[in-house]
């Protein structure tokens, strides 16, 4: 009887550490899924970072270039480079009354 025991436990004992090594398996697995998606997503990252860098530079270097074409120096040297005339007084016509289209 003793040893119908031993046996009935000793089976019991195997089929938890085979479910046990299984859910060690298993835990495993899912853990290395999990690291390596992490590492891609945080590649994936770090490239989106460097590009946006790359953007913000660029961005700056081309309002510098914008802020260098519009400067006075630049324009008065356009200006005379064109042979345009300087204005010196400018009228402006004032219309007080109202103005309808009757047809």
């Amino acid at each position: 009887m003793k040893q119908k025991q031993n046996k009935s436990s000793n089976s019991k004992l195997q089929k938890i550490n085979r479910i046990l090594f299984l859910l060690i398996i298993v835990t495993g697995v899912m853990y290395l899924i999990g690291t390596n998606d992490v590492s891609i997503k945080s590649y994936v990252l770090q490239q989106h970072k460097k590009e946006a860098m790359k953007l913000r530079n660029d961005n700056n270097d081309l309002e510098l270039k914008t802020m260098s074409l519009s400067s006075y120096n630049n324009l008065s040297k356009r200006v005379d480079s064109l042979k345009l005339v300087k204005v010196d007084k400018i009228d402006y016509i004032n219309i007080n009354t109202a103005v309808a289209l009757v047809r």
